[in-house]
């Protein structure tokens, strides 16, 4: 059998240096990932924000869409009467 002997000191050693190696890679991916993370919040935000100028550029066409225009316009529906016993009257007839 092949014995290796390795020196009591070297132990600690090895240990310490597998721990700061391990600590720097998972540094690393723990910054990749944060950095990952502000990026996706940015993108969010900036859609969210198009949406919102959106909805605002929506909402000033309809108030411009609704507000009375300086020509005249004849409405084409049926405005309800006022006077219910004209309302009688045609449902009488129409018995």
């Amino acid at each position: 059998m092949l014995a290796i002997s390795i020196n009591v000191t070297w132990i600690p050693v090895i240990l310490l240096v597998g721990i700061i190696i391990g600590f720097a890679l998972r540094s690393q991916q723990i910054k990749k990932c944060k950095n990952r993370i502000i990026s996706l919040e940015n993108d969010m935000l900036y859609s969210h924000a198009e949406i919102l100028r959106l909805q605002h550029d929506q909402v000033e066409m309809e108030k411009a869409f609704l507000r009375p225009s300086k020509t005249p316009v004849v409405t084409m529906k049926d405005l309800p009467q006022d006077n219910p016993e004209k309302e009688d009257k045609t449902k009488k007839k129409l018995k």
